[in-house]
């Protein structure tokens, strides 16, 4: 569970860094013998054993290289490691709004830890907790973070009004659509009135110059997504995912303001006269062929393993051949009431 607020002020009152606290939840209280039960092996790549959760990538060291180098790559893209008024927050000066408590950030499907270790550098004296359903982030984190091993599909074990700062980013794969609602509601019980919730995801789609027809331009393309798409559905994840997260926050009963609502256009493929652009294209472009081979798992059964591995030859094939194909990834931020 999150930790107790008031042990956390405590231990930033008695050091000049933040102590670590340590509860049977944490990364830090796991035994090595103990970390094979949150794993499974199925042909070559490891999963989690989680039986509620229809997530379908792997949480290998080559899942977790994907994710990181996703994550320089999306930086450089945004221009910045924070969306929304994240930054904003913790810079102003202070504590928690309204409290005497430092400020507290949560990072939801925190994965590698990558985003959330360099909040804490950046922000030594905010408390920082990332939660994940598998034990993937380091085991002996800076002082200022704390990984936990949760389910949030059983909820948020944080106290209400407790935390200034939910980051999610790309983790609508985690969820079905049943269940989004209840996140948000969770969400919006967690964070402290005035206190930001920001979110960023990758819209599954291609675009093409001109509003052309993708099956038209790109057809290979427009495949490889549409094949997603359908597959995601069976399992009922949104296949428009960041729209539906937005429509979410934004009904006229929302806890929540949004304050931000941004797309960002990434360029897919080395077709840009551009040197750097080019190189943001090509290695985005290798991140999604990365994707389509950590997701295969459930398009080989979905369509069978010939029909998904002739599906991304002709992608790679479309990368190129095909100029101008972009993806869009979605940020926003909301306040809570």
């Amino acid at each position: 569970m999150c930790p107790d607020i008031n042990s956390l002020f405590d231990a930033h009152n008695q050091r000049e860094e933040p102590a670590r606290i340590s509860t049977p939840d944490s990364m830090e209280s796991i035994e090595s013998e103990e970390l094979p039960a949150f794993f499974t092996e199925r042909n070559g790549r490891r999963y989690h054993v989680q039986s509620n959760s229809t997530y379908p990538l792997p949480c290998d060291d080559r899942e977790q290289q994907r994710l990181n180098a996703q994550h320089i790559l999306l930086k450089q893209i945004l221009q910045t490691n924070y969306i929304g008024q994240i930054g904003q927050i913790l810079n102003a000066p202070g504590q928690s709004h309204g409290s005497a408590r430092p400020k507290i950030v949560l990072d939801l499907c925190t994965g590698t830890g990558i985003w959330l270790t360099e909040t804490a550098t950046d922000f030594p004296r905010v408390h920082c907790i990332g939660v994940d359903m598998v034990p993937i982030a380091t085991r002996y984190p800076e002082n200022n973070v704390r990984f936990e091993v949760h389910n949030l599909l059983s909820g948020i074990s944080c106290r209400d009004a407790s935390v200034d700062i939910i980051h999610a980013r790309d983790i609508l794969l985690g969820f079905p659509s049943p269940r989004l609602p209840a996140l948000i509601r969770e969400i919006a019980r967690v964070l402290i009135p005035g206190g930001l919730f920001a979110s960023g995801e990758i819209h599954l789609s291609v675009h093409t110059p001109n509003g052309i027809d993708p099956f038209t331009y790109c057809p290979n393309t427009a495949r490889f997504f549409q094949s997603l798409r359908q597959v995601l559905e069976s399992l009922s994840h949104p296949s428009i995912g960041p729209a539906y997260l937005f429509n979410l926050l934004s009904t006229r009963n929302s806890a929540f303001e949004i304050t931000q609502r941004n797309f960002y256009t990434i360029p897919l493929g080395g077709f840009s006269s551009d040197p750097q652009i080019r190189e943001v294209g090509m290695r985005w472009a290798n991140l999604m062929h990365d994707f389509a081979l950590s997701i295969r798992e459930i398009m080989d059964r979905a369509i069978g393993r010939e029909s998904w591995d002739n599906i991304i030859r002709g992608f790679n094939e479309d990368i190129t051949s095909r100029r101008e194909m972009v993806m869009h990834y979605h940020t926003l931020s909301a306040i809570k009431r």
